[in-house]
């Protein structure tokens, strides 16, 4: 069945109608996803989750917005503050999209994680 050439403009107009909601419903959301790692080196699994972010930072490249936080003997007002905003009491902590991540620690785990919450998946995903 062939359309004709108002129909074609019609359907083509509507998918970029989509396309524009959908680009501005979401904005930034998708392209790269938050994570913010609070850490402590007196910390003994501190080496394993630091590998982890590391490698994570490498694979995802532009697609995460990685910050740590060292939550060590000189804590500045600013990171008692954002350790206050998300209740870290022991660490590491990460929280991702301001939420915090609460399953095990692991690089598949997290890649996971990730991936889920990107419209467009690098080669990692």
């Amino acid at each position: 069945m062939a359309l004709d050439q108002k129909t074609k403009i019609g359907l083509v107009s509507l998918t970029i109608f989509l396309i524009t909601l959908v680009v501005l419903f979401y904005g930034n959301k998708g392209r790269k996803v938050d994570l913010i790692y609070f850490r402590k080196t007196s910390c003994i699994i501190v080496n394993r989750t630091d590998k982890i972010i590391f490698e994570l930072q490498e694979d995802f490249k532009e697609y995460l917005n990685l910050r740590i936080v060292d939550m060590d003997k000189n804590l500045t007002k600013e990171k008692e503050d954002r350790g206050k905003e998300y209740n870290v009491v022991g660490v590491p902590v990460i929280v991702i999209n301001g939420k915090e991540y609460t399953k095990e620690f692991t690089k598949d785990n997290l890649e996971r994680e990730l991936c889920k919450r990107l419209l467009v998946k690098p080669g990692v995903c």
